[in-house]
């Protein structure tokens, strides 16, 4: 065995450090900003109440989220969550008022 063999076959032997596995980034650990692109860290983004960093863009936050940014911790107490829409004055259209609340 020549040493250029023996230099070949150590080289195939060695891990290629340009082939290292890649790793799963778990789904909602980054956001991307719908106005700029920036990419920023949603634990980042959710403390500095859903706007973008870069660009100052607001982003869509649910009611919840809202309110968690308006109200203090444990001074408020959602009422009538289990309430449903109703049709009291009997509305009639092509499609039921029903149909149409599904």
């Amino acid at each position: 065995m020549s040493l250029f063999d023996w230099f070949a076959n150590r080289r195939k032997s060695q891990p290629n450090p340009q082939q290292a596995p890649e790793r799963e980034i778990a789904d909602g650990l980054w956001s991307k900003c719908e106005e700029c692109g920036a990419l920023a860290y949603t634990k980042d983004l959710r403390a500095n109440h859903m706007v973008c960093s870069e660009c100052f863009h607001h982003m869509r936050v649910n009611s919840n989220e809202r309110i968690e940014q308006l109200v203090d911790e444990n001074t408020w107490r959602g009422m009538g969550e289990q309430l449903h829409p109703t049709n009291p004055l009997n509305f009639t259209d092509r499609k039921s008022y029903s149909d149409r609340l599904q």
